[in-house]
């Protein structure tokens, strides 16, 4: 080849790249149309921060839908595996017990894969009448008190954890009702009355942050916070993935009164494996370049950081949201 032919194919060569480029790097605007599976609560903390995620799509690629359904932590994992579902939220203990199949769930769940970790810290606290005659859950579960205890509903994480941490002293919630005590499930715009009246004296509750429901007890209804001993508290999370943690004292503007040692968690956002990669990349961009915005949104997220939403993950990655990741610099 002559050096004339040979600059005019280089010519060609260089034209052909040049006019490839954009269509390389083109960015896919098409919208993202999913379902979303919140909280029990439809003005609760997980619905709001999915309807915020769902702005963040729609901003980016519009004519996106992200309608958001009812669910409940332990459910909505469930609600993904046999394709109810698209993106949900749940407790990184349900993504432990998803893929081991340990309770409560039947068998391991295997449609089911990670989109982010919010980091928020969810505690599992033990929430008593001020005039319980005990001061931790040790002394309760030793003199076998007559309590009177929303356990929350089967296969909620409060039932859950409650159940192990009982298990761990040789006792059981069917113990509970021997020693003379009843066992409910509360919901949370009862709670407050029926803590108030009496018909309960423990509460068995699980959640990010200061809630409200909890607040209005601590107004309304006098409570305190029973401690679980150390090495409790260290066997549990063993067996679950979870760690130890505290209740700060300074938490409902210091009616805690000092930091109460209990399992702690945080909440994870999941996808079903089965959705397009084009999506998970989508929604993995949108939590990336939005975070700020969707904290403004939900206060509660933001811990939700670019720099650790992909670690402590138990599921693995949804490729499609690995793929944006790495290409972020967020994954090596």
């Amino acid at each position: 080849m002559n050096i004339r032919h040979l600059s005019a194919w280089a010519a060609a060569l260089a034209l052909a790249m040049v006019s490839a480029a954009p269509l390389a790097h083109a960015e896919d605007k098409a919208p993202v149309n999913l379902r979303a599976v919140g909280g029990a609560n439809l003005g609760g903390t997980w619905n709001v921060g999915l309807a915020g995620l769902g702005k963040l799509v729609n901003d980016r690629y519009p004519g996106s839908t992200f309608n958001v359904l009812q669910g409940a932590s332990t459910s909505n994992p469930l609600r993904l595996d046999s394709n109810g579902g698209d993106i949900t939220v749940t407790q990184g203990f349900n993504t432990f017990a998803a893929k081991t199949g340990m309770a409560p769930y039947k068998k391991p769940l295997t449609n089911i894969a990670s989109l982010a970790n919010i980091n928020d810290i969810s505690r599992f606290q033990i929430i008593v009448s001020r005039d319980l005659p005990v001061n931790s859950f040790d002394e309760l579960v030793e003199k076998k008190i007559p309590v009177k205890m929303d356990r929350g509903a089967t296969g909620t994480l409060a039932n859950v954890l409650g159940g192990m941490l009982l298990a761990e002293y040789g006792a059981s919630y069917d113990d509970v009702k021997k020693w003379g005590g009843k066992l409910t499930a509360v919901s949370n715009n009862d709670l407050v009355g029926l803590m108030q009246d009496g018909t309960i004296n423990v509460a068995l509750k699980v959640g990010p942050g200061e809630q409200s429901q909890i607040q209005e007890m601590v107004l309304n209804a006098g409570v305190k916070w029973l401690p679980v001993s150390e090495k409790v508290l260290k066997a549990v999370a063993e067996k679950t993935g979870l760690q130890v943690g505290t209740v700060p004292g300074t938490f409902y503007n210091g009616a805690v009164g000092q930091d109460i040692p209990c399992l702690v968690d945080t909440s994870v956002m999941i996808v079903r494996k089965g959705i397009s990669d084009d999506d998970a990349y989508k929604l993995a961009k949108s939590l990336v370049e939005g975070h700020e915005e969707l904290a403004a949104i939900q206060p509660t997220w933001k811990t939700l950081n670019p720099g650790t939403m992909t670690q402590n993950l138990v599921l693995p990655l949804h490729p499609g949201a690995e793929k944006y990741y790495r290409e972020a610099g967020l994954l090596k």
